[in-house]
């Protein structure tokens, strides 16, 4: 989960991963969880099973897997690299090894090999889309797809791209988080230099375009709350996203696309966990 602070030093992001970012929605069955690693014995090796009790298979593999999602799940090998896998009985290898590898939440997963540029491939293992470079110049990241798109970051600036490497959001934010139904949050470059306060936060929609903004100076952070089983997932129903409220103690509340609180930050609550629908 990407998290958006203010601190001493005015700006802080923290990204899982370095390379490859993590970026369900309930009208996305198939980007659920459909199995977890396990393990028989303390020191055994892993399997998978179903969020119901049933064993896909057990004893496969030295090193724990990932979650199974959309068919797939990953694995390191022995020298430290990542195989993807067919989420069946006897699972089988797609594609090659990764230095980084996203998951398939849409139609392709992003994936770094050795001595290669970020790369997009299908479920078999086939290379869709080479992003090498765009207008010109290099993709140094890019995070797993939401609802069709990436954030790739060019020159230090991120934007974002669809599943076929078109950009669809320029590269021109020191900040840029996506949300489901194509919209996204937003901290333009202008921003850089400026104190918290005088930031403001960009609500986009599908096209890129602004369709509101966040004061700085409502907020001390921003993120997103998880929804489902995907992380830095969304906007919930469609307006809402969570924010950080200016006490010290960095309580939690609801706020919409206009910046007015949905749930107003309280003592009563330190951190929102999962929303579902709207509850």
């Amino acid at each position: 989960m990407n998290v958006l602070r203010k601190n001493k030093w005015g700006l802080l992001i923290i990204v899982a991963g370095v390379i490859i970012s993590s970026c369900n929605s309930k009208n996305d069955p198939l980007n659920e969880v459909e199995y977890l690693p396990f393990q028989e014995s303390k020191d055994g090796n892993w399997g998978l099973i179903s969020t119901d009790g049933e064993v896909l298979f057990a004893d496969e593999f030295k090193n724990e897997p990932t979650m199974a999602v959309n068919g797939r799940f990953m694995v390191k090998n022995a020298d430290g690299l990542w195989e993807i896998y067919t989420a069946e009985e006897k699972p089988q290898k797609i594609g090659g090894e990764y230095l980084q590898a996203g998951m398939f939440y849409e139609d392709v997963a992003p994936v770094v090999e050795k001595g290669k540029p970020i790369q997009f491939i299908d479920h078999n293992g086939n290379v869709k889309v080479t992003l090498d470079k765009i207008n010109g110049k290099a993709v140094t990241e890019c995070s797993q797809f939401v609802d069709g798109r990436a954030c790739v970051k060019i020159d230090d600036l991120w934007g974002a791209v669809d599943t076929k490497g078109n950009l669809v959001i320029n590269p021109e934010n020191i900040y840029l988080q996506l949300g489901s139904e194509g919209r996204a949050i937003a901290l333009n470059k202008k921003y850089k230099d400026k104190d918290w306060e005088d930031r403001v936060f960009s609500v986009l929609d599908n096209n890129g375009k602004e369709i509101s903004a966040i004061k700085g100076s409502k907020i001390v952070g921003i993120r997103y709350v998880q929804s489902s089983y995907r992380t830095s997932r969304s906007f919930i129903g469609d307006a809402t996203l969570v924010a950080v409220s200016k006490d010290d103690d960095a309580i939690e509340g609801l706020m919409d696309f206009k910046g007015e609180w949905i749930i107003k930050p309280s003592n009563k609550i330190y951190k929102f966990h999962e929303i579902r629908d709207d509850v």
